[in-house]
């Protein structure tokens, strides 16, 4: 995710119904107008000296767990009953207050998806990455829950990128150059500092397809405007949260997008 300090922001609770979507192998649209976008053809990627280097770093070793086991090892040594070679770990009679709740990740309907339902855990979709997958990730998710003792019903967090400001003008401005930011990621290029308004030109052609669907799916506007963006993905997907993060070229920008979406908002959201 981007180092943008994301932030949460808590939503009615619920699943909802099973939403039709039309235009499946191309741009989908739910019900309650949420965008899935056509996702871009990254088979680029692999050919990426920066991305051979990288899945060479983080690649694990071949005695590596299945990454569901990988998940039980990590949750163990949280909730203190990890075991070596059937005896406890020296802490892990030790009563820890605070234990860190345990939420996956996911980008598709997939491995992460389905090990997170049959175990209970919370897992968070990524809509500000993978907006193609995000509602397919979501219900997989539930189609493979399974109460547990310490979590009773699907719990799902929804990433979204915004960028809020005082004014649509103003925002748009800020906006800028957040195409050929992202481009410089998926080319395989590697990350760029984010241009200041002026200094990119507008992406065209293959580059503009590349980055696409991140671009029609970020959240772009004052704070109203988002904040019906925002609902709109909430009541799609159901989230009880949404996990937001937010980038652009000034850090004051950002701290300031952030301060008027927390401020609209919690002016917009009855209390309970």
């Amino acid at each position: 995710m981007p180092s943008a300090g994301p932030t949460s922001a808590h939503t009615p609770r619920g699943r909802p119904p099973a939403q039709p979507l039309t235009h499946a192998a191309r741009d989908r649209i739910s019900t309650e107008g949420l965008l899935l976008p056509a996702a871009p053809d990254l088979s680029h990627l692999l050919a990426s000296e920066r991305y051979a280097a990288t899945a060479e770093l983080l690649a694990p070793p071949a005695d590596s767990p299945p990454y569901a086991e990988f998940i039980d090892q990590v949750r163990s040594f949280l909730d203190h009953t990890a075991q070596v070679s059937g005896s406890p770990l020296p802490d892990a009679t030790q009563d820890t207050d605070g234990t860190p709740q345990v939420w996956v990740l996911g980008s598709s309907a997939g491995e992460s998806a389905e090990a997170a339902g049959r175990r209970g855990l919370r897992f968070g979709a990524n809509y500000h990455v993978a907006p193609s997958n995000a509602l397919d990730a979501v219900e997989h998710y539930r189609s493979h829950f399974v109460p547990h003792e310490h979590l009773e019903r699907p719990t799902v967090m929804v990433s979204a990128e915004v960028l809020v400001a005082d004014s649509h003008t103003e925002a748009e401005r800020l906006a800028h150059g957040y195409d050929t930011w992202v481009h410089s990621i998926r080319s395989g290029e590697g990350a760029i500092p984010y241009p200041r308004p002026g200094e990119a030109a507008a992406l065209t052609g293959d580059k503009r397809r590349l980055v696409e669907d991140r671009v029609r799916t970020r959240f772009v506007g004052t704070p109203g405007e988002v904040i019906e963006h925002l609902r709109v993905l909430q009541r799609a997907t159901g989230a009880d949260e949404l996990l937001i993060s937010t980038i652009t070229h000034d850090p004051a920008a950002r701290l300031r997008s952030y301060e008027l979406l927390a401020e609209s908002w919690d002016a917009k959201t009855p209390r309970t």
